[in-house]
Formats: structure tokens, C-alpha cells, sequence
């Protein structure tokens, strides 16, 4: 097998709209960037939301950026910052004359010369050096360089992509965080505003998907969103979509789930990042109470003690007037004395001579060096030995933190021998363990945030406008965008069907191989290739690599496992055939015929693009059918037999059977089988024209036969009897 591209059927519509299906093979390795361009896109005005790092250890704060600003500077990097105190001109230079980095950034209007000389370094501005004297620079270089300066961006994109951008976990609701891993422009789409109950809104083409009460559906689909011909949204029911969270505690559903999985109050507030009492107050609040108090006490009463962290008083004295006997004043294990008059004394004393003493240590702690909030303290302490208490060479300087914390911790007598020892006092804090007596820093729990669901208000058509998307790292590919849970609208295809022993003959018989070996690089693209030699070696590491995974999956096909499972063995090294229609190809052809493009993908759209110059497209009248891969003589066929049979063959991306055949039976009862499933997205590629030129689901000015298939699913769910009917039924019989 190699690259391929051929055109299956080229249609025109009466308003001179072409839709195109191309059957394309590629390596199935690159099968990621054919599906990266997308058709469901949103706004460039939406914007992304991002959890930054804040001043303050237990906090984060809140950033904002457009997907317009994210895709410039994604693709183009960090404009220049302009430095509103200066301008910076190149009106006075004198091109053929040579510079020193002083005189030029002198008569540039730089601040100093170290700016010239950073660019000397960073920029492709050449030094002129001469032995024993400062480099020039010529006038001439630095001009051009100031005529481009807008242009000179510097590339962030893997600071982006380390930013946190809020995502939403699909199996428990919580909002966590992910990466972004690429950004597109999807060019100009229609465009819809969806306004919320709550105000909230969003611009988004009609196919991009949200989340809802009933999973992830593209918004046109929700609400039965649909154009009058003077350009006016209609839709027909309502939806309610998620947004980004609220307090998790607040919401009843997240508590029950949590209540039924046996929680008690006390660890769902600890997970929460709440009190108990708050805990306990929504359960009230809402009602709930655990469906199984079994596993609940099982938790508070044997892993987690019910009586952990309580507090208890006396029980002889509780609730008398009588209290316990403590021991006070002198019979304290604390008594040093108490504040008698002499004590009063010697306090006056010690602050009439603490000048004297600070002057004497430089006004500096003799333990840490601070000079803040000085203190008088004696080495010998008076309760110690009241001998010194007036003795003036018994005084020595403290800083408030360090008098604090020596006698916080009584080590008084210790620092008084550290003295007598004669060792130097700024070794003492390190031999009994650091100053701090505090517990070490520990940040408080954010509180867990859930999305929720919000009505839809209103939708209104805007017109066209640039749109993005952007791709972002599992296991959940969605992201929060201007309040709302988004999907990245990536789809992909499925080895699962075609059985392992095939799958195996084809990767020895014909494995899939990069076109060239590209040289390690930072960044995306590779600029240079291996050398024969290396690239011969990469090969065979690369075929290598294919022997092992052929040999593990026959073991696993001897262990009886599935094909679903042990076909993801053989899949980097398989080509691969996809089918796809559209009427919308310039961006496509823009982005991955482009030199920078992976040399697999490109490799293929330059077929593609061959292929469709060289087709000649069929007008098709209204009524009439864009059928893929019906053959000739199947023409007098009926018309919804065509239909059913191009769906089913597109499904199977081949006219053929998987035995080798071609029989209209089997493909009518794989239509009826991919109908009862759901499984909808072959009925996109066949389409009739529509009356005009707006877009219609994935195509512009052309009506799929899946919009058909879901209004007739929906019409008989409509029409089907209620559960409560029939079980009132069941009890009348």
C-alpha cells in the first residue's frame, strides 16, 4: 500500500457549492494531524480561563485570554513590550557609519548600552571588532533590524502550554485542570451567541459540542436549533448546558454521590475544603441521607474513630461549681517568681542600661544579626541566679523574634551554656533546631469546585466570524471557555473491526514508514534530515520496533483477547484509508500542504489537492443525492435504497464487503444496524443541495441524510408511550 487520494464523487450544488468525498491512505500514525483540522469552532472573542500561581502560597489567581490572542501567540510568540518611557527611532543614523554600543544606543534613545548590546547577541546584528578597541556596529545593520523590530516575537509556546486551563472531570463533575496542546484557525463560520438564564454567553459555530444534561451534544442538536431564510435562529426545544463550578459542598448531587459511596460528613468536608458544620448543614438542607448507612458507619466507626479529635472535661466537675484543682502560682512546674516589686526594679534597670548594651553589639541580635525591635536579655537568667540580675555585663542584645522564641521554649539555661562554652552565638539556633516555632507552612485546601447546569435563554445568528479551536490533553478533551464546558471536537477512526490475523499479515507484508528520518530539534518541525547512514538505522530500529509488536499481538491472539484490544499493537505501524466530504478544503489545504507540515500528512493533501484540480464536478438538482461509492449500474436503484447503500458502504470506507464482494443485502442490514446503534456519522457523507447557501450541520448550502435519520429517531421517541402509561397498563391487565 502507498499514498493515495482519489476522488469517490464530486457534486456541484444548483448555487454552485461543490461538495467533494475523497477516499485518502496515509499512515495511520499521522491519522492525529488529518483529524486536528476540525469544522466545530468557536469565536476568537471567547474567552480561555487559566489557574496562575499567586503571592500567596495558598491561592491562585485568575487569568483570561482570547483564543485570538492564544493562537498569535501560540503560532507567532510574544510581541516586543514598548517602553512608554522612551522612544526608540532610527531617524538619526547614519547608515554607513560604525557605532559603539554606547554612542548608538545614545542617538537610538536606549537607556543604557547593555540593550544594544543584548541585541548584538540575540539578533542577527554582526559585530565589527578591531584588536584593542570596542566593538562596532554598523549604522546600516541596526536600521534594518528597527524596520522589522514589530515582527520580532519571542516564542512562548511551551509557557503556554504549561499554563493550567480549566477542564471539567466527565465522571464526577469536579473542575480540575489541564494543558493545551495545539490551537487552530478555522477560518470564517457562521456564528451563534447562546445566552444563558444566568447571562453567561458564548460565540460558537453551531456544531461545536457542550456539555449537557444528557451528555455531550453539538448545541444545534440540543435545542433543534435551525435558520429561516431571512437569517433568523429558531430553535425548537430547550437544553440545559454546564458551566464552570460552584462550591462543591453546594451541590446536593455531588453530596449524595459521595454520601452513597460511604462517606461520612467529616471526610467529605475534609475533601471539600470545608467544615463539617457546613457539611452537615446542605445535607440538611437538601434532604440527603445516605442510601447505604451501613458502609457509612463502617467508615466513621472503624477506619475512621467517631471519637477522633473530640475534646472531653472533667466528669466529677462538669457542670459544678466546683472545678478541678489546678496547681497555680508557686506550686506550677512554670513559677519563676511572679512579678514582685524587686522584679519591677530590675525591669526598670535592664531597659536604663539596654542603650548601652545594643551600642555595644553594633544595635544587632547576637543570634540572627537583625537589628529590628531589640531586647535586653540576661545570659544568666534572674530566676536563675538573682545574683546577676543587676550585673551589666550580664546583659546581651535579642532581636523581638529571637527573645521570643528562647523563652517560648525555655531554653534560657541552654543558651547560657552555649555561652560559658565559649562557641560563637551565631552557631546556637542551629544546634537546638532553628528558631521557628511554628508548625511548617501547610497552604489550605482549596475547596473542590463542580460544574452545574444553567438554562439556555436565547440564540441569536451574528454572522460570520474567525474562528479556532484548540486541542487539549486527556483523559477528558474539554475545556472551560467563557464560563462554559466546551469539547475539543476531536473524532477519530477505529482499527476494531478488521480481524488481528489480517491486521498482522498487512504491517509485515507492507508497514507503514516515516517518508524521511527528521535530525532532534526544539520545536515542532524538523529542519534537517538524518544522514543516509543514520537513517538507514533508524529504519531498521523502526521495523524492529514492528517485529515486537507483531509478536505480542499473535501471543495475545493465542490468549483469545479480543481484536478491540491487541489491534492498538499494530496500529503505529498499519496504513490507514479514511473517507472524507466536505465543502470547505482552502483551510485544510492551507495548513497541511504548507513546508512545515509533517512530511506524511502533506504528502497526502498534496494528493488530495492533485485530485480535486483534476475532478470535474456534477450538478445536482434539488431532490437529487450525493451517493458515495454507488456503482453504475446500481443507478436504477431506488432512491432511498441508494441512500442507505452509499451510508453503509461509506461506514465500511470501501463498496466491497470485508469478504471481498459486493452485495446490496449486506449492506441494507449494516444501514439498519448503524441506525439502531447511533451510530450516525455516515449518514454525513450522503447530502442533497439545499435552498441556499448557509451551512447545514458540517456543510455549507448542503442537507445531510443524517439530519433525516435523527428527526425520524426523534419523531419515534416522540411518539412512543409513556413509562408511566404502560405501567398503568400492565396494572389494569
Amino acid at each position: 500500500m502507498a499514498y493515495n487520494a482519489r476522488v469517490l464523487l464530486d457534486s456541484t450544488s444548483p448555487a454552485g457549492i461543490r461538495l467533494t468525498t475523497l477516499e485518502v491512505t496515509f499512515p495511520r500514525f499521522v491519522l492525529a494531524e488529518f483529524n486536528t483540522h476540525r469544522q466545530f469552532c468557536l469565536d476568537g472573542d471567547t474567552k480561555l480561563y487559566f489557574d496562575l500561581p499567586s503571592r500567596h502560597k495558598a491561592s491562585t489567581r485568575r487569568f483570561s485570554m482570547t483564543i485570538r490572542e492564544f493562537f498569535e501567540k501560540w503560532h507567532r510568540g510574544a510581541a516586543p513590550r514598548v517602553n512608554r518611557r522612551r522612544t526608540k527611532t532610527a531617524a538619526n543614523i547614519d547608515p554607513k557609519r560604525e557605532y559603539t554600543a554606547k554612542e548608538l544606543a545614545a542617538v537610538a534613545g536606549y537607556a543604557g548600552y547593555t540593550g544594544i548590546d543584548l541585541l548584538t547577541r540575540r539578533v542577527a546584528m554582526p559585530r565589527i571588532i578591531s584588536p584593542g578597541a570596542p566593538y562596532r556596529i554598523l549604522g546600516a545593520d541596526f536600521i534594518a533590524w528597527m524596520e522589522i523590530a514589530g515582527a520580532n516575537r519571542q516564542p512562548i509556546q511551551g509557557r503556554l502550554a504549561a499554563m493550567e486551563l480549566r477542564s471539567c472531570n466527565e465522571d464526577t463533575g469536579e473542575i480540575y485542570h489541564t494543558h493545551v496542546r495545539d490551537v487552530t484557525y478555522s477560518g470564517q463560520k457562521p456564528v451563534f451567541r447562546i445566552t444563558l438564564t444566568n447571562g453567561q454567553q458564548i460565540l460558537s459555530s453551531k456544531d461545536h459540542r457542550f456539555l449537557t444534561k444528557d451528555g455531550w451534544q453539538r448545541i444545534e442538536d440540543a435545542v433543534g436549533l435551525s435558520m429561516s431564510p431571512g437569517n433568523i435562529a429558531t430553535w425548537s426545544r430547550g437544553a440545559e448546558l454546564a458551566v464552570n463550578g460552584i462550591e462543591a459542598y453546594r451541590d446536593p448531587q455531588w453530596l449524595a454521590g459521595l454520601r452513597d459511596a460511604g462517606l461520612s460528613a467529616a471526610l467529605i468536608a475534609k475533601y471539600a475544603g470545608v467544615t463539617i458544620d457546613q457539611v452537615k448543614y446542605q445535607f440538611r438542607k437538601h434532604g440527603l441521607r445516605a442510601t447505604n448507612p451501613k458502609a457509612v458507619w463502617i467508615v466513621s466507626h472503624i477506619e475512621e474513630p467517631w471519637n477522633k479529635g473530640r475534646r472531653y472535661g472533667n466528669i466529677k466537675t462538669k457542670g459544678r461549681p466546683g472545678k478541678a484543682r489546678v496547681r497555680r502560682g508557686a506550686e506550677s512546674h512554670l513559677w519563676r517568681g511572679g512579678i514582685t516589686p524587686e522584679r519591677k526594679r530590675i525591669g526598670a534597670w535592664t531597659m536604663q542600661h539596654a542603650f548601652c548594651t545594643h551600642r555595644a553589639n553594633g544595635f544587632k541580635c547576637v543570634l540572627c544579626g537583625s537589628g529590628v525591635q531589640l531586647h535586653a536579655h540576661h545570659i544568666d537568667p534572674v530566676a536563675h541566679n538573682l545574683s546577676r540580675a543587676y550585673d551589666p555585663s550580664n546583659l546581651t542584645s535579642l532581636c523581638k523574634e529571637c527573645h521570643g522564641g528562647l523563652h517560648q521554649r525555655n531554653l534560657e539555661l541552654a543558651l547560657l551554656k552555649h555561652f560559658e562554652e565559649g562557641k560563637p552565638y551565631g552557631s546556637f539556633w542551629p544546634t537546638v533546631g532553628d528558631i521557628c516555632l511554628r508548625k511548617p507552612y501547610a497552604p489550605k485546601k482549596k475547596r473542590a469546585m463542580v460544574r452545574h447546569f444553567v438554562a439556555v435563554k436565547s440564540i441569536e445568528y451574528v454572522g460570520m466570524r474567525e474562528t479556532y479551536d484548540i486541542e487539549v490533553e486527556g483523559p477528558y478533551h474539554n475545556f472551560v471557555a467563557n464560563g462554559f464546558i466546551v469539547h475539543n471536537s476531536r473524532n477519530s477512526a477505529s482499527s476494531r473491526a478488521i480481524p488481528t490475523s489480517k491486521l498482522i499479515e498487512r504491517v509485515l507484508r507492507d508497514p507503514a514508514v516515516p517518508l524521511e528520518w527528521g535530525k532532534n530539534k526544539a520545536g515542532m518541525s524538523a529542519s534537517d534530515v538524518l544522514s543516509a547512514d543514520l537513517a538507514r538505522e533508524a529504519e531498521r530500529v523502526w521495523l524492529g520496533a514492528r517485529d515486537a509488536a507483531v509478536a505480542h499481538a499473535q501471543r495475545l491472539l493465542d490468549l483469545d483477547v479480543h481484536k478491540q484490544e491487541l489491534n492498538r499493537l499494530l496500529e503505529p505501524f498499519l496504513w490507514h484509508t479514511v473517507i472524507v466530504s466536505a465543502t470547505e478544503w482552502e483551510n485544510f489545504f492551507e495548513l497541511r500542504c504548507a513546508p512545515n507540515a509533517q512530511p506524511e500528512i502533506r504528502a497526502a493533501a498534496l494528493l488530495m489537492l492533485e485530485a480535486m484540480k483534476a475532478s470535474v464536478p456534477q450538478t445536482l438538482d434539488y431532490g437529487e443525492w450525493h451517493t458515495p461509492l454507488l456503482q453504475p449500474d446500481e443507478s436504477v436503484l431506488d432512491l432511498e435504497t441508494r441512500r442507505r447503500v452509499s451510508a453503509a458502504r461509506c461506514a465500511r470506507v470501501s463498496y466491497l464487503t470485508h469478504q471481498g464482494v459486493r452485495e446490496i443485502e449486506r449492506d441494507l442490514e449494516l444501514y439498519e444496524r448503524l441506525r439502531a446503534d447511533r451510530h450516525l456519522s455516515p449518514f454525513e457523507h450522503v447530502a442533497t443541495p439545499a435552498p441556499d447557501g448557509a451551512f447545514q450541520a458540517n456543510f455549507r448550502g448542503w442537507i445531510q441524510m443524517r439530519r433525516d435519520i435523527e428527526t425520524a429517531i426523534a419523531n419515534d421517541a416522540s411518539n412512543a408511550p409513556h413509562v408511566g402509561s404502560l405501567i398503568a397498563n400492565h396494572k389494569g391487565l
